[in-house]
């Protein structure tokens, strides 16, 4: 097994690792956690995934599914995300969703990245060396775990994609690549300072505004939450290495798309890299599904 990816400020996604067992009751959440696993003849390995399911949805089927990346680190926490929403923003429609986690810790380095560099900031030698496979991964959710989702629930009129950090460039380049997959995406802080990416991927989403789809990008702050949007936007030291990439393109797609519905996004000035997550899939969902009912966000 090759080692993770030495990247102190995405240690949060190995953090907190969902214990979900076959049959287990989720008391707070009033559903089960279901553990399964397929092989992938794409990637020709095991791959696993975790499902939360509501007890509602045996006698009546769910309308939607939110499929989360690096599912083993944030599917617990996006449930109890999901069902707080549900009842403060009186969207009980999400009661009835199906959330199911993605599993990978050890391979997203490889899975969720753009293009293959043997140089990266921030990652030894060995993890760069496996990247730029996300275009396989991709494959391996069209062919293989959205027929087992459309099998399983062939009624959805909702389908989420939500990554963080890296599982963040996977959810643009489903975007882009393969938008009919899911009819709504959710990146939460992406990782736009990846080598040569920054100036390819604005115009490649801006190119998919006609697709009948709809993209949320987050991008947070630095660690200390000190910055302003405008001060990162505008430096030219170098000292934001990793937060300015996101901010540039979230600025450009802003001013891109002004009074299209296509796109949405926001910088969360009081959020940062490791709080992200929750408050950008909570926020998305909510102007997802509000604008779908034509009510005010």
């Amino acid at each position: 097994m090759r080692p993770f990816i030495i990247l102190p400020l995405y240690l949060l996604c190995l953090s907190f690792l969902v214990s979900c067992k076959s049959g287990h009751t989720a008391a707070k959440t009033k559903g089960y956690f279901l553990t399964d696993s397929l092989y992938s003849k794409v990637l020709g390995e095991m791959r696993y995934y975790d499902w939360y399911e509501p007890v509602s949805a045996r006698p009546q089927p769910p309308t939607g599914v939110l499929v989360v990346l690096d599912g083993q680190a944030l599917l617990g926490n996006t449930v109890e995300s999901v069902k707080a929403l549900a009842t403060e923003a009186g969207l009980t429609e999400l009661n009835n969703w199906v959330i199911l986690g993605v599993g990978n810790i050890w391979t997203r380095d490889r899975d969720y990245t753009p293009s293959r560099q043997l140089q990266v900031p921030h990652m030894d030698s060995m993890s760069a060396a496996h990247t730029g496979a996300v275009f396989a991964f991709l494959q391996f959710m069209e062919q293989e775990l959205m027929r087992v989702i459309n099998r399983r629930y062939p009624q959805l009129k909702h389908r989420v994609l939500l990554g963080h950090s890296f599982g963040g460039l996977a959810v643009l380049e489903c975007f882009v690549r393969k938008a009919e997959l899911f009819t709504h995406y959710i990146a939460a802080d992406p990782s736009l300072w990846w080598p040569a990416y920054e100036p390819v991927i604005t115009p490649q989403l801006l190119k998919q505004q006609s697709n009948n789809r709809s993209l949320y990008m987050a991008v947070a702050n630095v660690a200390d939450h000190t910055a302003r949007f405008d001060q990162l936007l505008a430096d030219s030291t170098g000292a934001y290495p990793l937060q300015q990439p996101g901010v540039r393109v979230l600025n450009s797609l802003q001013k891109q798309t002004a009074g299209q519905r296509w796109f949405q996004g926001r910088f969360f000035a009081n959020d940062d890299h490791q709080s992200i997550v929750q408050p950008a899939c909570s926020e998305a969902l909510r102007l997802f599904l509000k604008k779908e009912n034509n009510q005010q966000p």
